[in-house]
């Protein structure tokens, strides 16, 4: 996601728990994002100069 000059990238968990959700999100996750991270700013250079941020989202049934 874009939004003026801060890049996010986002991890995105869809579980029945919120317990689960979180648990997902472990080591080999947070090395997975931050390789596609860095994959996706070695085929796009102009972006090098941006704030970046990595954010999870969580989805579960019938939560806002």
């Amino acid at each position: 996601m874009k939004r003026g000059r801060l890049i996010a990238f986002v991890e995105v968990k869809a579980r029945t728990l919120e317990r689960d959700a979180l648990e997902s999100v472990g080591p080999a996750s947070e090395k997975r994002i931050v390789e596609a991270a860095d994959l996706w700013l070695a085929k796009h250079p102009a972006a090098a100069g941006y704030d970046l941020r990595y954010d999870m989202v969580l989805l579960m049934p019938w939560r806002l």
